[in-house]
């Protein structure tokens, strides 16, 4: 550990924040003197680099007495020593540092994943520590990664679209654009919310919903619009939003499989006038359970969806609720599972799209259908899937070479029994059929090795 850093002689030195422990900082604040007294004043979003939710106040710790002595997986915590001085430690697993924070005017941040000790306490010490809390910091985080106002947990990717529904008032005698070709999850959001699904043909490059039918689906009863952004590939969002606008229609994406993804230099999530995430454990950002999220730039809606979610109650309003709510919010646990996993997101999405390229040059010339990638798109591939005409015997052929494949899906949702009330019959969405009965998705994930890629490439050749 190199000599300690005064906070005093840094402050006084004008020295850069970066301390070069993972993102740890020291924080300079406003400071006024004057014969009244000395002021400090630290301002959210102007230095203070998180929103803080909670602080406390540590003092009269008795000498030789360390305190901390670990990290959080997704809390930020600024230290600011209000009398006396304390050194703090931080480190990131290779590199650390030391530093005695001995005024009030400078704050160090300790950012989620980073070891903190503190010790060396004066006897006169006070040491003021502004937290984040899991959930919020999550939110927080995610919403400025998808790149919009408000995120809001939920309890899973399914619920996220229900409730957005609902707090756009859709419900019976409504309808919603869905995309034939989709995991019933999306229908099933629109049923919840007492509105009828009507189904969009895809287009058969893309496996998303087709924009240019969209139109000739909307009707007088038609209240959104729910574009699937399928298998990590963004829906063709630019014309199906001109669509929403020009209509006066909201555009909801379903974002559960695009965690990443672009259209047009934006993200997934920013693309509609709010969208639904799922982190089931197999997504792109997956938690360790079920949990979910709803993404949006629409101040009045991130609020009717928070308290929708809390029981029809705003927080910090127990027991007063002013609408008839459900029990969904994202549990803190998952919240602070997720956070270091969106650290690594961007890096394990360019692995998959260095194993769909793979994938792509490797199989061109089979007989196998591959995926193509829309205008403007950035693919996080979610899933790799390849359409074959003789789908059963590809899949059995591949597991005797030991390689697993799935089917993503292998029904489409108008023909699923729990949809037999809507009068669809085989033969009413032949594009979605086709696909139902060819697809195979292909292993693909940030944890497959470039030597199993290649073995995979060989056998899918062999077997194709």
């Amino acid at each position: 550990m190199s000599e300690p850093l005064s906070a005093r002689a840094w402050f006084e030195s004008g020295g850069a924040p970066d301390l070069g422990v993972g993102r740890a900082s020291l924080v300079r604040m406003h400071s006024i003197y004057e014969r009244r007294g000395h002021l400090t004043v630290g301002e959210i979003g102007n230095g203070m680099p998180f929103v803080a939710r909670r602080f406390f106040v540590i003092s009269e710790v008795p000498d030789e007495r360390i305190r901390g002595e670990h990290a959080h997986r997704a809390l930020d915590q600024l230290l600011v020593c209000l009398a006396g001085s304390v050194v703090a430690e931080v480190s990131d697993g290779t590199a650390n540092r030391s530093i005695v924070l001995d005024v009030a005017h400078v704050g160090l941040h300790i950012p989620p994943m980073v070891w903190g000790v503190q010790r060396d306490y004066t006897r006169d010490a006070v040491l003021m520590v502004l937290a984040s809390a899991e959930v919020e910091a999550f939110e927080e985080r995610f919403a400025r990664y998808c790149g919009t106002r408000h995120c809001v947990g939920v309890g899973n990717g399914l619920d996220a679209m229900m409730l957005v529904l609902r707090a756009w008032g859709v419900g019976e005698g409504h309808e919603v654009i869905v995309p034939s070709n989709t995991y019933i999850a999306t229908w099933l959001a629109v049923s919840y919310a007492g509105a009828r699904p009507v189904p969009v043909e895809p287009d058969p490059a893309t496996y998303d919903i087709d924009p240019g039918r969209i139109e000739d689906a909307i009707t007088p009863r038609t209240r959104a619009i729910l574009p699937v952004h399928l298998y990590g590939q963004a829906a063709a969002m630019d014309a199906i939003a001109q669509i929403g606008k020009r209509r006066g229609i909201p555009v909801l994406e379903d974002a559960a499989q695009a965690h990443g993804a672009r259209h047009g230099g934006r993200r997934a999530g920013a693309l509609g006038d709010a969208a639904a995430f799922s982190f089931y454990p197999t997504k792109n950002l997956g938690a360790f359970g079920d949990a979910g999220a709803v993404t949006t730039d629409d101040d009045d809606l991130a609020r009717r969806v928070r308290t929708l979610g809390n029981y029809g109650s705003l927080p910090g309003k127990r027991y007063v609720n002013e609408l008839k709510g459900f029990n969904s919010r994202l549990d803190p646990l998952q919240a602070a599972l997720l956070g270091p996993r969106l650290d690594v997101l961007d890096e394990w999405n360019a692995r998959r799209a260095r194993i769909a390229k793979r994938y792509l040059e490797g199989l061109a010339g089979t007989p196998l259908a591959l995926p193509a990638i829309g205008a403007g798109n950035e693919h996080v591939w979610h899933l790799f899937v390849v359409r074959s005409k003789r789908r059963r015997e590809l899949r059995e052929d591949l597991e005797k070479r030991g390689v697993g494949t799935d089917v993503h899906y292998p029904t489409p949702p108008h023909l699923q029994a729990a949809y037999s009330d809507l009068g669809h019959r085989k033969g009413a969405f032949p594009i979605s059929e086709a696909m139902h009965d060819e697809v195979v998705s292909l292993p693909i994930g940030p944890h497959l090795t470039d030597d199993e890629v290649a073995y995979v490439i060989e056998q899918v050749r062999a077997a194709a």
